[in-house]
């Protein structure tokens, strides 16, 4: 909020602002997500205008949360049950604030279940006979009923447990990479 006025109160014309926010963590609900959208609105209420008449144009890009290899979350489930795009995309909230100072609105370009169960299966070590079944799947129930609960805490294989560097030490001087031997 407090840097959003600040902007506004050295701009006159418009400001283009581009927000990435991942949405469906294990520990959120749709009711929850509804909340915080209700809150982020709240919030930018608090902005004020600035005195050159300037204006903010914020698009909100919203993306699933993914089990991403080599992270911290990397053992935690995909949620493929909650539609985010139907939520998000509501009416009470796809607009997420509008004034003369300050507009904020959600991009309809929310990935589905379909597409966060495709690239869980990849990061998780699916068989090539899977991915390419997955690939092909029309519907979400037709992806799982190939790759099965990968989607699921702790499925899986895990790119952190199964990668090897060889020739790594604490020096960069002295990492030598396969083709240095050719």
């Amino acid at each position: 909020m407090d840097k959003l006025s600040w902007c506004l109160s050295r701009i006159a014309g418009t400001m283009m602002l581009k927000v990435f926010m991942i949405v469906g963590y294990p520990w959120e609900t749709a009711e929850s997500v509804k909340h915080d959208l209700l809150h982020l609105r709240d919030v930018l209420g608090r902005v004020r205008p600035g005195p050159q008449g300037g204006r903010i144009m914020m698009i909100v890009t919203w993306t699933p949360f993914s089990p991403e290899p080599l992270t911290a979350m990397e053992d935690e489930p995909a949620n493929i049950s909650t539609n985010w795009r139907d939520i998000i995309l509501h009416d009470d909230y796809r607009c997420i604030f509008d004034s003369p100072h300050l507009n904020a609105f959600s991009l309809p370009q929310i990935p589905g279940a379909l597409t966060l169960y495709k690239r869980v299966a990849l990061n998780r070590g699916a068989s090539v006979e899977q991915l390419r079944g997955i690939a092909s799947a029309k519907t979400i129930d037709d992806a799982v009923a190939i790759g099965g609960d990968l989607h699921a805490a702790g499925a899986g294989l895990r790119v952190s447990e199964t990668l090897i560097c060889e020739g790594l030490s604490t020096s960069n001087a002295e990492f030598s990479h396969p083709r240095d031997e050719d």
